[in-house]
């Protein structure tokens, strides 16, 4: 039979997850270039330039928007790596450090999340860490939005400046290899955040994802793609690792209308973190990604 000529009839842009159509889910595989610019007061870019406390900005080959905070000054900024993803360890000093804010630290990033109205959501990060010991924070997860800040550093005995967030990677003496750990605090508890092992240790080039949902406003934490309390016996690609059996998280809520955003925070160590390498990211709400049946 001929095949029906009739105009085949569209499917509405009110009939997709706004999610998508508001642009709110980010999933990006890094490659290409990534030009980051400094906004000038006149709205105009110029070339990055090395200063403690400067935003620069970048528009990925995605067309997704990324900001940088330099915490100190950084003359190298991330770059493109051909396979491995965005090299991010910008100067690689002793204790330098900088922050990304993927969508920017404002309340209107389209990922910018309000704690009990928008529906459950996640940030998930894949990494590749050419020395684990080199770093004694990299830390990812959500943070209240908030005027950005040079923390002293998201350690035990520090106060990280930043009030409200709930984060998981390396926050304490650095080792080889380097164990994980979750890192919260809540309404400016105190002179320091909550940090606690999870019994995960990353060895040197590994690739291992690291990922924070928030449901119901509290915190879970993920390493590639296992929830903590469980054994993680594969890394990010889903190659065989030696099992580790890792522990349960500490709880953490955040408060209610809380404005969150996802960041990443790096600061070096004496060995300092060489290549460092955003191979992957994803935010978004998680019925983007089929696990939240009540929001479909």
């Amino acid at each position: 039979m001929p095949r029906n000529t009739r105009p085949l009839r569209f499917t509405q842009q009110y009939e997709i997850n706004p999610n998508f159509t508001r642009s709110r889910y980010l999933f990006e595989k890094f490659s290409g270039s990534t030009p980051w610019l400094n906004p000038g007061a006149t709205g105009v870019t110029a070339l990055p330039t090395a200063a403690q406390g400067q935003v620069d900005c970048a528009i990925s080959p995605m067309g997704y928007y990324y900001e940088l905070f330099q915490t100190t000054a950084q003359t190298i900024l991330p770059f493109p790596h051909a396979t491995k993803g965005l090299e991010i360890s910008g100067d690689e000093v002793d204790n330098e450090s900088l922050e990304i804010v993927p969508g920017g630290n404002r309340t209107n990033s389209p990922y910018a999340m309000t704690v009990g109205t928008d529906s459950d959501f996640f940030m998930r990060v894949q990494l590749e860490v050419t020395d684990a010991s080199g770093s004694d924070q990299l830390v990812v997860g959500w943070r209240k939005v908030q005027t950005y800040a040079v923390p002293v550093g998201f350690l035990a005995a520090t106060d990280p400046t930043y009030t409200d967030f709930a984060a998981i990677g390396f926050a304490g003496t650095k080792a080889d290899p380097n164990p994980l750990r979750t890192i919260t605090d809540l309404a400016d508890q105190g002179a320091a955040p909550t940090v606690n092992a999870v019994n995960f240790t990353w060895a040197d080039g590994k690739i291992h994802q690291l990922e924070v949902r928030v449901i119901g406003g509290k915190a879970l934490y993920l390493i590639n793609g296992i929830r903590l309390g469980n054994p993680v016996a594969v890394d990010a690609l889903g190659a065989a690792i030696t099992s580790q059996s890792t522990l349960t998280s500490a709880p953490y809520t955040f408060a209610a209308a809380t404005v969150v955003v996802p960041f990443i925070f790096l600061r070096h160590d004496t060995d300092v973190a060489e290549d460092t390498f955003m191979r992957q990211l994803e935010i978004g709400h998680t019925v983007d990604i089929g696990l939240d049946k009540t929001q479909e």
